[in-house]
């Protein structure tokens, strides 16, 4: 059997795995739903898009469960679960378990109904706010302020930036004075080389907070000696890795920044089944959603060809910064088909429109999958890219080509402002966009075979165990 943790993005392992019944895949998340970030800045001030965020789980899988749980521990042997005694037991194990963002760019809430009400309270309180502080000039930080002020263009907005540039990382200065042009063209102020000055106990105050948000009205105090009046002030800066599950692979498997040791073939260290990408992996890749959904895709092949009894080779050296080759055929192992639940209908993503174009060429250049006979180490992509929305017609892209094309509003409105990847997020769970399926396509078999349970059992678990309420500070998984 195959058991995911669902993290952020990670879509491509699960559909790939489960999509013949050939993997028992058992896929564990403490929410229930997905929630689509790249899109939550829109969601903070456009209430028609807070459904299109959260996407439901309930068709994502044609043979396997879905379990809506915490996980306490993962060890080598199985994953213990919040609630539930007996650990779930695994041939395969993928980590995904992402990364933690001061809301409203990511959220907590275990319940989609409870999220999105946070999302309407949010664009409220924005609504009714003349004043807002936006600390932190990354890619976060620059899509929150143009929402907000495309949304709500008498507002004053007041991007702050500790850096002298904004999105700090390896893009050229272009990409950066593209954005900085266009941000300030909207109207927003950008304070470059500065930085909050709260005191000790405010700074405390705001770590409890389970938001990571201030109110107003407040003068809010910068290192430079200066003082901006505002009514609101949203934290846009520094992600925390969810690694709160992770001690039962001991320490040698953490990484200095509390991320996953994993080598070119995702497995962790001191492990050969255990597997982790995106945000709480050490891969080296950019931490961006694009990337991960990469590194879910290869792994899935990686997976395939293991089943088959084709053994990674790890080189113990440095990552390769490589393209790797083309796309290959996938594997199948020898176990047992399952059978899939009938579903009423089936959605595929459509092989045309911008978000297919951007990845096919993507995939094109970077050369992230691989061929071959057996597994071949994932490669890290040599050349960075980034799509940028500044609101739903503006944007600045850099493209991963020789020279590093810097692009503009028309090509990444039509890329990615526009719709956000929204669509396409939806289709890979098998949904369509504003017409949710309510139906429920997984079943408890596989979840029954990987804990050696009755099916009986199996349905009880399935229909969700309970989750931990958040404390501030603590890190999800």
């Amino acid at each position: 059997s195959t058991q995911s943790t669902w993290g952020e993005h990670c879509f491509h392992s699960v559909p790939e795995l489960d999509k013949n019944g050939d993997f028992n895949v058992v896929l564990i998340d403490r929410k229930d739903y997905f929630l689509h970030n790249i899109a939550s800045p829109r969601a903070s001030v456009d209430p028609n898009w807070v459904e299109k965020i959260l996407i439901p789980y309930n068709k994502v899988m044609k043979y396997g469960t879905v379990v809506h749980g915490e996980i306490e521990d993962i060890t080598p042997q199985g994953v213990s679960l919040h609630g539930y005694n007996d650990a779930i037991k695994f041939d395969y194990l993928i980590i995904a378990t992402g990364s933690s963002y001061a809301f409203p760019a990511k959220i907590s809430e275990p319940k989609a109904a409870d999220a999105s009400a946070k999302y309407i309270a949010m664009r409220n309180t924005i609504s009714k706010s003349n004043h807002i502080t936006i600390v932190g000039g990354g890619p976060v930080g620059c899509e929150m302020s143009t929402e907000i002020k495309t949304y709500f263009p008498d507002k004053k907005v007041v991007l702050v930036e500790s850096n002298d540039k904004l999105v700090p990382g390896p893009l050229k200065d272009e990409f950066r004075q593209k954005a900085l042009q266009s941000i300030r063209d909207m109207g927003i102020e950008v304070i470059l080389g500065d930085r909050m000055a709260l005191q000790e106990e405010e700074m405390k105050k705001l770590s409890q907070s389970t938001d990571l948000f201030i109110q107003g009205p407040m003068k809010l105090p910068l290192q430079s000696g200066k003082t901006l009046s505002t009514d609101l002030v949203l934290m846009c800066t520094g992600l925390s890795v969810n690694n709160g599950s992770f001690c039962g692979l001991g320490k040698s498997a953490l990484d200095s920044t509390g991320r996953l040791n994993v080598n070119e073939f995702f497995q962790v260290d001191g492990c050969t089944n255990v597997f982790a990408i995106g945000d709480c992996s050490s891969v080296p890749d950019a931490k961006m959603a694009y990337f991960a959904g990469m590194q879910a895709t290869a792994l899935a092949g990686i997976i395939k060809a293991m089943a088959q009894g084709k053994v990674p080779s790890p080189s113990g050296a440095d990552w390769a910064i490589v393209p790797p080759k083309a796309p290959g055929t996938s594997a199948s192992p020898s176990a047992p088909k399952l059978t899939a639940t009938p579903t009423s209908s089936s959605v595929t993503v459509p092989k045309n429109g911008p978000a297919y174009f951007v990845g096919a060429v993507m995939a094109g250049i970077l050369g992230v999958f691989s061929r071959g006979k057996g597994p071949s180490p994932y490669k890290i992509a040599s050349r960075p890219a980034m799509f940028m929305s500044l609101g739903p017609k503006h944007g600045v892209g850099q493209l991963p080509t020789p020279g590093a094309f810097v692009i503009g509003d028309a090509v990444t409105r039509r890329i990615k402002s526009d719709g956000l990847f929204a669509s396409v997020y939806w289709k890979l769970c098998n949904q369509r966009m504003n017409a949710a399926d309510t139906t429920d396509t997984s079943t408890s078999r596989s979840l029954a075979a990987a804990m050696e349970i009755s099916e009986h059992e199996a349905e009880e678990i399935r229909k969700g165990l309970e989750t931990k309420e958040h404390v501030p500070g603590t890190k999800h998984t």
